[in-house]
């Protein structure tokens, strides 16, 4: 509903006929939330036939295209938002998951290492390189990167839950411990996120045992 209603508003932010380039591309990004997709990419062009260099319309194409789990068609449109304004991590971030998900693992490390130097203040750079890594096997490394969006986000439970499956994969158990404390603390709910990486973690007596201390 807010979504339509802002469509109709930007509708109104200008003359008849003479629509800008930002409108435009506000209306393709609220018509992108309601996930009318064909909509969305409508206004996303159109604001592309206005000014070709608009980085955001771009930008806007491949996010449609990645929701639409196409994320190979995706990578044109993120490289060339990039191309136009490369400071963005999010940007970055998105192009680094596109290239993951088709399976250029170098690619996408590249990129999200980009993004967290663009964007360092943005844990999403930090927690997606993470995770490759650890894929991988690099706990240590890991490990670092996911230090930095606790750090940023020292509230945020799920980054806890992660630097504590990192740390127990990494044999640290008395810092992994310690993360998952404060993880339980923050939200025990979340808990079931430390099983998504080890599912066989819910074997261990001791990890169980102190799951339990924290169930209210």
């Amino acid at each position: 509903q807010q979504y339509q209603q802002a469509i109709a508003e930007f509708e109104l932010s200008y003359p008849a006929d003479e629509p800008t380039d930002e409108a435009l591309c506000n209306i393709g990004e609220c018509y992108e939330k309601l996930r009318d997709w064909e909509q969305a990419r409508t206004y996303y062009r159109k604001a592309l036939d206005i000014n070709p260099n608009m980085d955001e319309a771009w930008f806007g194409q491949g996010v449609l295209l990645q929701e639409q789990e196409r994320p190979f068609e995706a990578l044109y449109f993120f490289r060339k938002a990039i191309e136009l304004y490369g400071d963005s991590g999010e940007y970055w971030s998105a192009l680094g998951a596109a290239e993951n998900q088709v399976g250029n693992v170098v690619s996408a490390l590249e990129a999200y290492e980009k993004a967290t130097e663009v964007a360092p203040d943005d844990a999403t750079g930090w927690v997606s390189w993470s995770a490759i890594l650890y894929e991988q096997g690099h706990y240590d490394e890991a490990i670092d990167l996911i230090s930095h969006a606790v750090e940023l986000h020292p509230h945020e439970a799920h980054f806890h839950y992660m630097f504590c499956a990192y740390l127990l994969a990494s044999g640290r158990l008395r810092e992994a411990y310690q993360e998952l404390e404060t993880a339980l603390s923050l939200n025990y709910e979340q808990h079931s996120l430390l099983f998504d990486y080890f599912p066989e973690l819910e074997q261990q007596p001791a990890l169980r045992r102190l799951i339990d201390q924290f169930r209210k």
